[in-house]
């Protein structure tokens, strides 16, 4: 009851015909809640025609708590991005290499059937060879993609930099605005209510960009998933093609034999640990689908003028979607673990 005569009172100053008259009749309701012993209430700002139909409105009166939990989610983001572009890098440049070696290792079979008396293996291997140059070609377009892939991540750090810098003229504007008492100029509080507006739907439109570029990112990720796909499949049939060959024209050496069926041995392993490195592209996927999430997340509940819920719970609840023990390890401020793995593993 208190509470409502209070805004009584506000309400007088403020449609009175003369502002005086105003803050008379809002002194003596005052004074009638002072005699009973009322608590003091707390100032309600009136809310701004041109504000109002902003779904960010709703924070004017509070402006502090969006760029604190924007300063404190953005970095998470950040984080999860570049471990999928380190991720992806490194994978890459992990199969180049184990592709170097199989080229190195068939040039060296290569070497070892010249010095033989059979012409039909030297026939063999020069055709490994060329089945290899086939993959290689196909490798070129997986990097060109991963290229593309790490040109739009390098765009979305950017976004969220910009994110970044409005959370912090939001809370630029929160500390302007201090303790008002009842008489504050509205003039102030409307320019202040404004340009917090303005600032909030400025993060939402930056946002909707951001999360418009990770959906990219999401399709180019996905693109290079079917590549790879298809890559690990050709380099499986153009393997066990070679390795076929190479045991059928082992049986006609005699001196050479032991040593070729060593280097198909080798041969497999590096399709085995191809095989292990191609897993990449799945977990990079999973990784931007959770910033994706987060960010629709944010936006939902801005546009929705819901209360925001404290920064630390946030990062509590999006740390548990996360399925990747280098995701644990980036969002508790350590460095991702780069040792490699010895199996697929199925996500």
């Amino acid at each position: 009851m208190l509470t409502l005569w209070g805004i009584n009172a506000l309400l007088l100053a403020l449609l009175a015909p003369r502002w005086w008259q105003g803050v008379v009749a809002g002194a003596l309701i005052a004074g009638v809640a002072w005699v009973l012993g009322a608590a003091r209430t707390e100032v309600v700002i009136p809310p701004v025609a041109n504000v109002s139909s902003s779904p960010i409105s709703s924070h004017a009166g509070n402006p502090s708590d969006l760029p604190v939990l924007v300063q404190a989610i953005v970095p998470a983001w950040r984080n999860n991005v570049q471990l999928a572009r380190t991720q992806t890098q490194e994978a890459i440049d992990k199969l180049t290499q184990r592709f170097v070696g199989i080229h190195q290792r068939l040039g060296g079979a290569v070497s070892l059937a010249e010095g033989g008396k059979n012409g039909d293996v030297l026939q063999v291997i020069q055709n490994a060879a060329q089945q290899l140059g086939g993959i290689a070609d196909a490798l070129e377009q997986v990097l060109t993609t991963r290229d593309a892939l790490l040109r739009k991540i390098e765009t979305l750090s950017q976004h969220n930099e910009d994110i970044r810098q409005l959370g912090l003229q939001v809370e630029q504007i929160a500390g302007r605005t201090g303790v008002t008492d009842l008489f504050s100029d509205q003039a102030s509080w409307t320019e202040l209510a404004a340009r917090s507006a303005e600032t909030g739907r400025q993060i939402v439109n930056k946002t909707k960009v951001v999360q418009q570029q990770i959906q990219a990112t999401h399709l180019s990720a996905n693109q290079l998933d079917a590549d790879a796909g298809r890559m690990v499949d050709d380099s499986r049939m153009v393997i066990d093609s070679v390795i076929a060959d190479f045991r059928q024209s082992a049986d006609k050496l005699s001196g050479t034999v032991g040593q070729l069926e060593e280097e198909n041995r080798e041969v497999d392993q590096e399709v085995c640990d191809i095989l292990v490195n191609l897993q990449f592209q799945d977990r990079i996927s999973q990784i931007l689908d959770h910033v994706q999430l987060d960010m629709v997340k944010l936006t939902g509940l801005v546009q929705s003028a819901g209360p925001l819920p404290p920064s630390a719970a946030w990062l509590a609840d999006l740390e548990k979607t996360y399925t990747t023990q280098e995701q644990r390890q980036v969002h508790a401020g350590q460095q991702a673990d780069k040792s490699l793995q010895s199996q697929v593993d199925f996500f």
